[in-house]
This record gives C-alpha cells, sequence and structure tokens, in this order.
C-alpha cells in the first residue's frame, strides 16, 4: 500500500533498529510504502523491498573524505548509517522484511546532513525477536571453475534496551576469458599473434557485529549508542599465460607467464553516543578502520633460444584512517533546523616495494604518508513553505599531507567547502530540485606509491606532491513520483575541476599521477521506473537507468582538448520483471551496456570496448520448500572484450611504435541462488 504526503515518521522509541545509526529525524515523506506493496515480490530483506522502489536507486558511499559529506541515500529509523566499510546493500540485508513498518521517500534537502540530496529512503523498523535470513549461490561458466562458495547468514534480536545485529558472509567471484591478441607497427603490419587465457578468483569472507543501545526508561531516555564491529579476508589470485608466435621479423616467438593477485585483512571499530543538550541533541562520533595488503607478482618470459627472463614484485600497504567528530543538531524555530559539526581526520600509509628481476641487482621502494586534517560545518535547513524546502552548509578543511619517507616540507591546505540546495513541491506528482556544491575529493594514497605493470611493460612513478582535486557542482533535477505508472528523475550535472588527477610526465622525465589545471564535466541521467499494473497487465514493471557524460580537459601532452582518461561515456541498463499473478512465479530479464572514454597514458592510448551488451534471464520462485530460489542465466548473448593499445616513441606527438589489439570472450553462465528468512 502506499500513502502519498503527511505523515510524520513515528517515535524513534517505538521503531529502533539495531543497526549503528546517526540520529536525524526527517520531516514529512513525499511518499509512504507499507508491506502490502511489495507483496508480490515477497521480499526477504529490507534490501529486496528498497530495489522496488519505484524510480529510486541506491547510492553508494563514494569513499568520501570522513564522515562530513554523506553519499549513502538510506536512513534506518530517520538516522544515517555511521558504518564506513557497509556499503547500503549490506547494511539493508541485515533487516529482515518482515521487521520493516514502512519505507518514506523524503527530500535531502530538509535533513541536517550536509551533501545529502535529492531522494532518501528512511527505513522504518520495528523492534522484534530474532530473526534472521540466509543466502546461497552457485554459478558455473564455460571454461571456468564452479564458483560454489557464494552466500550468507545474519541475526537481528533485541533485549530490552540493547539490539544487535550479526551477520558472517562468504563473497566469491571466478573469472575465466580466453582470447587472441595481434602486435603490429605502425602501417598495420602484424609481426606478432598471441593466444592468452586470464584467470581470476575472488574471495571475501566478512563479518560483522552491530550493537545499539537505546534506554527507554529512567534518566537516561533520549540517549542513543551504537558500537560497529566489522572485519574482512580478501584474496585474489589471477594468472595470464600467452602463447606467442612471430609473423615478421620484429616478432618473437614463446610464452609468457604472469601470477598476481592480493592478500588483504581489514577491520573497523566505530562508535557513536547521542545524548540530549539543551534544546538539541549532541553526537560524538569515533572510528579507526585498518587495512593490511600484500600485492605478489611474478613474471616469466621465455623466447624461443633465449634464457628466460624472470622478474618479482613484492608490495606491502598498511593503511589506518582514525576519525572523530561532534554534531550539534538543533531547532531554534518551527520551521528552522541548525547542525554545528567539527571533525578530525588522520590517515596514514606505509608502503615497502621489492623489485626483483633476471640480471640486475634488487630495488627497493619505502613510502610512508601521514594526511592530518580538520574540518568545520554549519548547516542550516530552513522550511520556507510546505512546497519549498532550502538548506545551506557552509564549511571548510585544513589539511596537512606529509610524506615522512623524503626529505621534504609538509604540504598544507585550507579548502572551503558547502552546499546550497533546494527542492521545490510542483504538486503531489512533480518535484524540482537543484543543488551548488563546493566539493573535495578523496586523495587515493596509492599515488604516492611507484608501480610495475609487468603485463603492458610500463611504469608509473609515485608522486610525493599531488593534491585532491577539488569541484563546484551544478545540478539540477526533475522528479515524478506514482505508485503506478511512469516514475522517476532526470538529473542533469555541470562540474568544474580543479586540481584534476591524470597522468603526467616529471621534469626527471619518468610518467605518473599529477594535477592539471582546468576541466568541465557535463552529464545528464535518468532513472526511470514504469508500473505497467494498470496500462498492461498486473505484476509488469520496466526499470530504467543511464546515463550520458561528456568531459573536457586539456591535454599534458598535446595540448588538445580531449576526455578524461577512462571515464564513462554513456551506459544503460534496462530491466523488465512480471510478477505472474496469483502463483508464486516471476521472470526477470535485464540488458545492460556501457562505453568508456580512452585512458591515456604520456606514451600511450588505449580503448577498452565491450562489443556486445549483456543480457540476463531469470525464473524466481518464491516459495518452493519453503524457499526462495532464483535460477538464471548470464552473458545470454557471449559478449566480447575488445582493447585497443597504441604505444608512441617517446610521447604522443612521437610516431607510433607498435599497436596491440585483443579481442577476449567470457562466456555464458549458470545462477542459482536460494534466500529465506526464519
Amino acid at each position: 500500500m502506499l500513502t502519498t504526503t503527511g505523515l510524520v515518521s513515528a517515535s524513534l522509541a517505538t521503531a529502533q533498529t539495531p543497526l549503528p545509526v546517526e540520529a536525524t529525524e526527517p520531516t514529512s515523506p513525499q511518499d509512504t510504502y507499507t508491506p502490502d506493496y511489495f507483496s508480490q515480490f515477497q521480499p526477504q530483506t529490507a534490501f529486496d523491498m528498497v530495489g522496488r522502489l519505484p524510480g529510486f536507486s541506491l547510492e553508494s558511499d563514494d569513499g568520501g573524505r570522513g564522515f562530513g559529506q554523506a553519499s549513502l541515500n538510506i536512513l534506518i529509523n530517520g538516522r544515517r548509517p555511521s558504518s564506513k566499510s557497509q556499503g547500503p546493500r549490506e547494511i539493508l540485508e541485515q533487516i529482515t522484511a518482515e521487521t520493516v513498518v514502512r519505507i518514506e521517500i523524503v527530500d535531502g534537502s530538509t535533513l541536517d546532513i550536509p551533501g545529502l540530496q535529492g531522494q532518501v529512503a528512511n527505513v522504518v523498523v520495528k523492534a522484534g525477536e530474532l530473526s534472521g535470513t540466509w543466502r546461497y549461490a552457485a554459478r558455473f561458466r564455460q571454461r571456468s571453475q564452479p564458483q560454489l562458495l557464494e552466500g550468507g547468514i545474519s541475526l537481528t534480536g533485541r533485549r530490552g534496551d540493547l539490539g544487535f545485529t550479526a551477520q558472517v558472509e562468504m563473497g566469491q567471484f571466478i573469472l575465466d576469458e580466453v582470447g587472441v591478441e595481434n602486435f603490429s607497427d605502425a602501417d598495420g603490419t602484424i609481426f606478432e599473434e598471441r593466444t592468452e587465457r586470464l584467470t581470476l578468483s575472488d574471495q571475501r569472507p566478512n563479518a560483522s557485529l552491530n550493537l545499539a543501545w537505546t534506554p527507554s526508561a529512567g534518566p537516561l531516555t533520549g540517549h542513543v549508542a551504537n558500537l560497529n564491529l566489522s572485519g574482512q579476508l580478501f584474496n585474489r589470485d589471477q594468472s595470464n599465460r600467452e602463447t606467442f608466435i612471430a609473423r615478421a621479423p620484429q616478432g618473437r616467438t614463446g610464452s609468457s607467464f604472469v601470477t598476481g593477485g592480493e592478500d588483504e585483512y581489514n577491520y573497523e571499530i566505530g562508535a557513536d553516543y547521542a545524548v540530549p543538550v539543551g534544546a538539541g541533541q549532541f553526537k560524538m562520533i569515533g572510528l579507526y578502520r585498518y587495512e593490511d595488503s600484500d600485492f605478489p607478482t611474478r613474471f616469466t618470459f621465455a623466447q624461443d633460444g633465449e634464457t628466460p627472463f624472470r622478474q618479482t614484485i613484492f608490495r606491502d600497504d598498511r593503511e589506518s584512517e582514525t576519525i572523530l567528530r561532534g554534531e550539534y543538531n538543533v531547532a531554534p524555530a518551527t520551521d528552522h533546523t541548525l547542525q554545528f559539526s567539527g571533525e578530525y581526520a588522520l590517515n596514514t600509509l606505509k608502503s615497502d616495494t621489492v623489485f626483483t628481476r633476471s640480471g640486475r641487482d634488487d630495488a627497493f621502494d619505502s613510502v610512508e604518508v601521514e594526511e592530518n586534517r580538520f574540518e568545520g560545518f554549519l548547516t542550516h535547513g530552513w522550511t520556507i513553505s510546505d512546497a519549498f524546502n532550502l538548506q545551506t552548509s557552509i564549511g571548510a578543511e585544513y589539511s596537512e599531507i606529509d610524506v615522512l619517507s623524503i626529505d621534504a616540507e609538509p604540504q598544507d591546505f585550507i579548502r572551503p567547502k558547502g552546499t546550497v540546495a533546494a527542492s521545490y513541491v510542483l504538486n503531489p506528482e512533480w518535484t524540482l530540485r537543484g543543488s551548488v556544491e563546493r566539493r573535495v575529493g578523496q586523495l587515493g594514497f596509492g599515488n604516492f606509491i611507484s608501480t610495475i605493470n609487468v603485463t603492458d611493460v610500463n611504469a608509473t612513478e609515485g608522486n610525493d606532491s599531488i593534491v585532491p582535486d577539488q569541484r563546484w557542482v551544478l545540478e539540477a533535477e526533475v522528479q515524478r513520483h506514482l505508485a503506478k505508472g511512469l516514475s522517476g528523475t532526470l538529473t542533469g550535472s555541470v562540474q568544474f575541476l580543479e586540481d584534476q588527477i591524470e597522468n603526467i610526465r616529471f621534469e626527471n622525465g619518468t610518467i605518473g599521477p599529477g594535477n592539471l589545471d582546468g576541466g568541465r564535466s557535463v552529464s545528464l541521467e535518468a532513472d526511470v521506473t514504469w508500473v505497467l499494473d494498470e496500462l498492461v497487465t498486473p505484476g509488469l514493471r520496466v526499470e530504467f537507468n543511464g546515463a550520458w557524460i561528456e568531459s573536457e580537459l586539456d591535454d599534458p601532452i598535446t595540448g588538445e582538448q580531449r576526455p578524461f582518461s577512462g571515464d564513462t561515456n554513456w551506459f544503460y541498463d534496462l530491466e523488465v520483471r512480471y510478477d505472474l499473478p496469483g502463483t508464486p512465479w516471476a521472470f526477470e530479464g535485464e540488458i545492460e551496456r556501457s562505453v568508456l572514454y580512452p585512458s591515456y597514458r604520456v606514451d600511450e592510448i588505449a580503448q577498452n570496448r565491450f562489443i556486445r551488451p549483456e543480457v540476463e534471464l531469470k525464473v524466481i520462485h518464491k516459495d518452493f520448500l519453503g524457499i526462495q530460489w532464483t535460477v538464471g542465466m548470464q552473458n545470454m548473448l557471449d559478449f566480447r572484450f575488445k582493447r585497443e593499445r597504441q604505444v608512441f616513441n617517446d610521447d604522443r606527438l612521437g610516431t607510433i611504435r607498435r599497436e596491440e589489439n585483443f579481442t577476449r570472450r567470457r562466456g555464458r553462465r549458470l545462477i542459482i541462488e536460494l534466500t529465506d528468512t526464519f
């Protein structure tokens, strides 16, 4: 059942979730969806329910700086999830569908959360007895090992004022690609042919425990405390075996074999405590995250008649993030809300690499980087009228980046940040939104590390002076929201960038990531759901998500204007679902495709292409032996992955040294998924 307008969220004291959350009570929702609305889908978790909201798409955490700027567009009982390690899917899959009271769609500009704009789903969950969900999946692909170790189980419960959620999950992904690669000279003459086989296997076991304490009586009524513990192991094994045959004098005959991957463990400890202070609420948040990753690479090149060449690279990265944050929320007047916030973050990286190769002495590289960052924000929400909402968020950050592994002075910066966001409800069906934002990007510490790609035979030098990008973001959105019929959003965005990170040449002649002046991008994205219950037949719906992106900057080598390296040009994802009325059967079909701009290095251009769209078909039985079963086939058209790479002499202003072209195929994949609640 869908109810439009005017219901204020139920008291958080009567509908608590055991997930770690941040207090922010939303204003009146645009739309409210009760469990009856989702009954035809027989959802198992809150993730299944949110995925069926018309015209709504989940936004993942973009890995931004600290907690200051939100990107996750979900709330749990009116509060923002405070974990950085868990995405929206992980959070929502911990909540069983039977504990969901309703899902409210609220406007981000009505919330005291800086950076949160557009539609936000507030999942209202009731306190309940012990419940849980489990899931298992198996996947079988042509020419590849079966994928048999994917699944998980979660438990949610409450005793008195203490709620908990515990989850254990095993993630797995196995990939096998085969193909042919040709090397040619500048005039297109093939001088070397290669056959290759790429294999990849990922294992991702992880576990989490979330505790929530919400005293309902006594002197501590109104206090809220959350504790979040999570940990993950990650193992990636990948290999690429090639056999090559000379077709011209400059070609070679022989074989090569490269193995690589990653062995990682990480954990996160987060806690927050909210307490009433005066007319408002004060919130304290703390988080510590640590990650240790080993990257071993072994390469053997055996040309006929010559001694094999061997190279190994062993890299060990240790990264940590510490965040301390304080917030004070208060409503000085009926139509006004204020949030004062301050945050300190410490990010560190220690990386050690050993390079060995035939006939050369070993080489070593050590990098140690530390960033101290302070941030302050004032956020004001103003309900100007029943139809018009305005949010302004003004702040700045001070950042000091110190590369401890070299003898150099730290870099420090003061960067203004902020957002002005507004929404206007034309009528119950149409809403307009607009925003202007000053954004500071997250700097990946991997840009400080020197690396070698043994497959492409190129090296990337780390940059000790690199800084985060900054940008102005202007966005406008039109939304139509209906329970049945055509609903969705059309969003246009313009971005003006400073310090865009691209591949450049340094003064010493090496190549690596650096900052460029200028750059812009324009995008148009549609997210649409068409519920065809009345127009065609009950149970039929079509969902579409697609975007077109155009970017432009001045190339640091040629001086010509070109797109951002490797950026998305356009994509679409079309899904059709039919739930056969009066039966437990459902059918799904999906087709998706994307096109990327070329990737640019100082002396290379590489273009990755997907020759055909990926097509997937599924048959679902919602209650066979008490379990929901899904059987499907992925990559029905057996799409091809094609790569074209040009390598130049000196740089891209020089002549072409060689061209490389390969085409790979993955094969079709059978999937079987089982899920249930208890």
